[in-house]
Order: structure tokens, then sequence, then C-alpha cells
């Protein structure tokens, strides 16, 4: 199930690029301080779309103000949130004074799996609040966690400035918030291509071009719609 997990969340996030050309096609601001925040919105919406198509739990958590996902599989039986690799990192670099509480209480599922290193130790020995943000964070999700006792893993990625995935990892801390392992997701992500013929100047080219998603496909309709409605009026107009 991991496989077809990350391939899901990764499509999700691919996918974040098309929203928000949508958004701006349909709203256009003079600024964009709106675009982090936004992008959060895509990327939950399409992960919890994309994800129970396949039956795995994803639920609404909240941190404050802030909403995020969970996500549980129960063929894995692990849990799983997605992170910036930037936050992530700024995080590992000092886990006792950066890490959030919501990261410190989800850890305390790896607690079985030991630490990173052996210099490091527990700085917590009363785990009550942590687990009560844990129940917190888990309440909205149709399993017991309590009962299942999973693990936990982060899924971290990076894009450039038009959110075109640039990194995909897969992150498993220890109980202190420190590295216990990590995986380059992009190794076994599999793209979608087609083989069809490009033309350039009449002269066929035989090259893999990325098959346009159906998300492009419905802001492209749309947009002619719109281009095809205002033909209409300007005629109607001078008519």
């Amino acid at each position: 199930m991991s496989q077809l997990l990350f391939q899901s969340v990764f499509a999700a996030l691919s996918e974040v690029s098309e929203d928000y050309q949508s958004f701006e096609g349909k709203i256009i601001t003079k600024t964009h301080n709106a675009k982090p925040g936004l992008r959060w919105d895509f990327i939950n919406t399409n992960v919890i779309e994309k994800l129970e198509s396949l039956n795995i739990e994803v639920a609404v958590a909240q941190r404050g103000f802030w909403e995020m996902v969970v996500i549980f599989s129960k063929e894995d039986n692990c849990i799983f949130t997605l992170m910036r690799k930037n936050r992530l990192e700024t995080i590992l670099i000092n886990p006792e004074k950066n890490a959030p509480i919501y990261l410190r209480a989800l850890t305390t599922l790896n607690e079985e799996l030991g630490l990173g290193s052996p210099m490091l130790f527990e700085l917590e020995s009363d785990k009550t609040d942590l687990l009560f943000v844990l129940n917190k964070l888990c309440q909205n999700l149709t399993s017991n966690i309590t009962d299942q006792k999973p693990n936990y893993k982060i899924i971290t990625f990076d894009t450039d400035s038009n959110f075109r995935i640039t990194d995909y990892r897969l992150t498993v801390l220890d109980y202190t918030c420190h590295q216990l392992f990590e995986e380059n997701l992009l190794d076994t992500i599999t793209p979608v291509y087609s083989n069809e013929i490009l033309q350039a100047e009449s002269i066929p080219i035989q090259k893999p071009a990325l098959k346009l998603k159906k998300k492009a496909e419905d802001r492209i309709a749309e947009q002619s719609n719109v281009e095809l409605r205002d033909i209409e009026g300007q005629y109607s107009k001078e008519a």
C-alpha cells in the first residue's frame, strides 16, 4: 500500500500548480500574499480526494488556527503527515527548541523504534500533555489509534516557484524528533508520460510529452468557453 499511497500523494501535490492557475484565472489580484496558505488548502483537498478513493483514512486536524491532514494506512499501520522539506530541516537543526508540540506528540508513536543516537536522551518523561495532543490530532480518524499502535512517518516535499515538485522524501523521526531514517521517494515515483508524436514545422519528432492532467484540460476548456462568450458578446453589441 505504501507505494500506492506515495504515488497518490505525489499526484495530489502535482495538481497544485493547475489548481493555482485556475484560481488566478478566475480571481486576478495585484499581490499574492495568500499564495502559501492557499497552496496548503489545495494540497490538503487533493490529498483527501486521492486517498479516500483508495480506502485510506484521511482526517482534518486542527492546530490552533491552522488545519492539516492526518493520513492513516491500516495496511502499513502507520500515520503520515506532510511537511515542506525546508521546515523539517529547520526543526532538525535543534529539535529540542524547534520541534512544534504536534510533531513531538506524533513522534511518541515511534518510541519502540529507539533513538537515533546513543548520545540522545529523553527530555520529557511525563507524556501526558503530548498524548492529549496526539488524541486531539487523531480524533477525527475512524480507527482507534490507541488500539492500533501505529508508527509515524513524514512525507516531505519541495517545489519551485511554480509548484513543480523538486524533492520528495520519506522521513522517520525518533521520539525526541531526531532523524532515524530518510528515503528519496522520487526514485520510485512513476510520472505519467505520453509517446504521442509532436509536430515542429511539419516535421514529426518522436519525444515523450507530459500528458495534460484532467484539471489542465478542464481549465483550458473553461478558458475557451469564456473567450467564446466574450466574442459572442462583442458581435451582439455590434449587431
